[in-house]
């Protein structure tokens, strides 16, 4: 104990002082202008008065009055107030327990400095435990000291805004009308959050959906989860009135090595997010119910997964389960051959929603496929050239012959190609590297027509193409960062022997892009030799001024002879399907589109944001042009307004107005926004 007190007056054991002093003891230090201390065999008490100050367990109160007891190691504060991270807090009376923990009565929150706050809330009796944790019964939300809102319980981490608090919404024009909304972070301990919000559709009826959000980055475990559930009164559809969505997602990692994730969603039936399509607390997943386990080894990957259908009209191809094996590439007997392999085998069950009509049979097969591949490396001097040779098998216990088939091909290819670099300066490095490959898919041994197509690996066809191209790279060092100032890729197809495509060389590709501190620049298209048109291109303009302003634009062409793909440089389809059928298909969708962002924060409490998508030459869509703008003013007590009209193509124009209470948005610009 370290005692230091003005003037002190001494009598049996007290000291007594009005001209202020310090008590400090383990974890507790004490000041005030009067002081009252007792040390006796059974009595060591600490009484304080007028400018106080408390430190007890890393925490600062104030208050009028404050009593200890050093042998019991507890304590009172009457009239206390302290902050935690971004919440200041007090009570009528703050009770100090042992190991660090407050019991109150009378507590009131805010995020507001001032004594007379413009919102808080109001509990009769909470605990805080572990310095953060507060435990509280009997909770109200107050705003100009009105009531309104209540919890009968209210768990909370208060070292932390991370999250929204709270969010107050109305909502009015578009499809849907009005709309009043609120959210609530309603529980909040270690590394769960639980989320409330309820809506009222004017148009439509009430809603509500409860969120779970947990994080635990000691073992790398996350899942995310929303229940929502909705009464829809509106009578204009064939859904019933009471419609839900139950989806979640999650991932967890044991041992180091094996790692498990997974999702799942439930709805009600096959329009309701398309109804309610606008809920931005919606998980924005994709509708698959799936579990995958993945464990890795020294030498080799395996995946165990299944994905069912709980939908009944939605399209699955259900794996019920299926294996995967990867083996790490190994030498091949002390030689100069690399070889690896990959193996998968389940039960694939591919099913049908039953709101299709006049839909195909679903169908079902166990099915195994099997990938050896080899390679050779080596090098003439600065040429690199691998060749590799791989086999495809893929077994089919049922098919659409009435019996079990075994598709089997090749694959040969070969990758060269030649780096040369040259440093023009201690700060600027020029690597150029020309590139050709080489591509080969013998035809299987089973057509299409005798067996089941349950994803794109049942889709292989004799393909016969070779790609060669030509790269640049400029790289500069700039202190302790590299920049690009410039990458340039030129490239194109041929295809051998192939009457479907129609030309030897029909496109040729190219890639550039400069990024810099402050500016980025990316240029990607391909031009079309058979048609004699621009096939595509797309550009992009990014730059940052400051931290308070930010724009990008963007363009976008695609001509109707770019099909729509996922992986634009596989040409199975273009090979197997001729140009009509594929002119004749959705994947065919001729489009043109500019896109502009810019952020700009032009006072210190005031942002504004600004996006848009202008779209035109599509064949079946009119001109269109969708427009998204967001003003955020930052309020006192880290409250924020913000204020968003929009325009688009399937709501036109819509307003929205939210109060917010959470940290500060960081000052560099938002996610880009998701047109719908």
């Amino acid at each position: 104990m370290h005692v230091d007190l003005q003037s002190p007056m001494y009598e049996d054991g007290v000291l007594t002082t009005d001209n202020g002093g310090v008590i400090e003891g383990p974890n507790i230090r004490i000041q005030a202008k009067k002081i009252t201390y007792v040390k006796r065999d059974d009595q060591w008490t600490v009484r304080a008065q007028e400018d106080l100050i408390v430190h007890y367990q890393g925490y600062c109160f104030t208050g009028n009055e404050a009593e200890y007891d050093f042998l019991n190691k507890k304590g009172l504060i009457d009239e206390g107030r302290t902050q935690i991270g971004s919440w200041y807090l007090g009570g009528h009376t703050i009770f100090l327990e042992p190991r660090g923990n407050y019991r109150f009565k009378g507590l009131y929150l805010t995020t507001c400095e001032r004594e007379k706050s413009l919102w808080q809330l109001h509990v009769q009796e909470g605990t805080i435990e572990e310095g953060n944790l507060l435990k509280a019964k009997n909770l109200q939300v107050k705003v100009f000291q009105l009531p309104i809102f209540w919890f009968p319980y209210f768990w909370a981490n208060l070292s932390t805004l991370q999250d929204l608090i709270a969010k107050y919404e109305f909502i009015t024009g578009g499809t849907t009308g009005e709309r009043l909304g609120m959210r609530y972070q309603i529980y909040s301990w270690r590394n769960t959050r639980v989320f409330l919000q309820a809506d009222y559709w004017f148009t439509r009826g009430p809603t509500t959906s409860l969120q779970f959000d947990y994080e635990n980055a000691k073992n790398f475990t996350t899942f995310k989860g929303n229940n929502f559930i909705a009464f829809d009164y509106h009578g204009a559809h064939p859904y019933g009135i009471f419609r839900n969505r139950f989806v979640g997602e999650f991932q967890a990692k044991l041992f180091d090595q094996l790692e498990i994730e997974g999702a799942y969603d439930k709805l009600s039936d096959s329009n309701v997010l398309e109804t309610y399509f606008n809920r931005d607390y919606f998980l924005q997943i994709e509708r698959r119910t799936r579990l995958q386990m993945r464990l890795q080894k020294d030498q080799w990957i395996g995946f165990l997964r299944t994905e069912a259908r709980i939908n009944p009209f939605d399209v699955v191809s259900q794996e019920l389960p299926y294996f995967q094996f990867d083996l790490k590439p190994f030498t091949l007997f002390s030689t100069p051959l690399v070889a690896d392999l990959s193996f998968n085998a389940g039960y694939l069950d591919y099913v049908y929603g039953n709101i299709i009509v006049n839909s195909p049979h679903n169908f079902r097969s166990p099915r195994v496929e099997i990938y050896p591949r080899l390679y050779l490396p080596f090098h003439l001097g600065p040429i690199s050239i691998t060749p590799r040779a791989e086999y495809i098998g893929i077994g089919y216990g049922q098919s659409l012959v009435g019996h079990a088939v075994w598709s089997s091909l090749g694959e040969l290819g070969a990758l060269a190609n030649i780096s040369a670099s040259k440093k023009i300066s201690p700060s600027l490095k020029h690597i150029v590297e020309p590139y050709t490959e080489y591509t080969y898919y013998s035809k299987p041994t089973i057509p299409f027509e005798n067996h089941y197509l349950f994803n794109f690996r049942d889709s292989y066809v004799k393909i016969n193409q070779l790609k060669w191209g030509l790269r640049n790279s400029l790289y500069y060092k700039l202190s302790e960062q590299i920049y690009t100032p410039l990458f340039l890729d030129i490239y194109t197809y041929g295809f051998f022997n192939n009457t479907t495509i129609g030309a030897f060389v029909p496109k040729l590709y190219l890639e550039l892009s400069s990024k810099w501190p402050s500016l980025y620049v990316e240029m990607w298209g391909g031009y079309n030799f058979q048609h004699n048109v621009i096939d595509s291109a797309n550009a992009k303009l990014a730059y940052t001024f400051n931290e308070d302003l930010a724009c990008s634009f963007s363009f976008r062409h695609r001509s109707r002879y770019d099909y729509k793909k996922a992986d634009h440089d596989n040409y199975f389809l273009d090979v197997f399907r001729s140009q009509a059928d594929l002119l004749a298909s959705p994947l065919s969708d001729r489009r043109d589109i500019f896109l502009t962002s810019v952020y700009w924060k032009p006072l210190k409490k005031l942002i504004l944001e600004f996006k848009s998508r202008t779209g035109w030459h599509r064949v079946e869509a009119p001109f269109y042009n969708e427009l998204f703008f967001t003003v955020t003013v930052l309020l006192p007590c880290n409250w924020r307004f913000i204020f968003n009209p929009r325009r688009t193509v399937v709501e036109g124009w819509r307003w929205d107005f939210r109060f917010e209470l959470g940290e500060a948005p960081p000052k560099e610009a938002s996610a880009p926004f998701v047109f719908w």
